[in-house]
């Protein structure tokens, strides 16, 4: 008798946005587990806000690893989940979200990257900035150059 072979667990991911036609995260991150043998498949969930708490119901109860989190969801998702990181509760916005045991934590990713390459120079920094753009990444910005201690920030954006 012919015996179908083990599969590991699927793990699930995703972007959860409004937009998300023009995103190429699926198309990548599908491509990088295939590449890698990860047994996971990402997917795009374009939700409305209005939409959010029947899909973070549904996000508990299936094998959902992890969600990218863009506009204009980053600063709404944090009502969803049940630990937000400091890096996140600084920012006021989540990009990412993660299951830790049965608790879903969200993080602000954007914070770290957006430190690297300045803590990576020998230079001194300035005590002061400028952020152009008021948009998601600039809360990641601005909490970053606040716990690196520059007091002077100031944003300039179109409206």
């Amino acid at each position: 008798m012919h015996q179908s072979p083990v599969l590991p667990p699927l793990h699930m991911y995703g972007i959860l946005g409004t937009p998300l036609a023009q995103s190429l995260s699926p198309a990548i991150h599908n491509r990088a587990f295939a590449s890698l043998g990860h047994p996971g498949a990402y997917f795009a969930w374009e939700k409305q806000d209005s939409e959010l708490p029947a899909f973070f119901e549904a996000v508990r109860g299936l094998p959902i690893a992890g969600l990218s989190v863009t506009i204009p969801h980053k600063r709404t998702v944090m009502a969803f989940l049940d630990e937000i990181s400091p890096e996140a509760r600084r920012a006021g916005a989540v990009n990412t979200v993660f299951r830790r045991n049965e608790q879903l934590v969200g993080d602000n990713t954007d914070v770290e990257g957006f430190l690297w390459p300045l803590c990576a120079r020998e230079a001194a920094l300035p005590s002061a900035g400028l952020v152009l753009g008021a948009g998601g990444a600039c809360r990641a910005a601005l909490a970053g150059l606040s716990a690196l201690g520059m007091t002077n920030l100031v944003v300039a954006a179109r409206n």
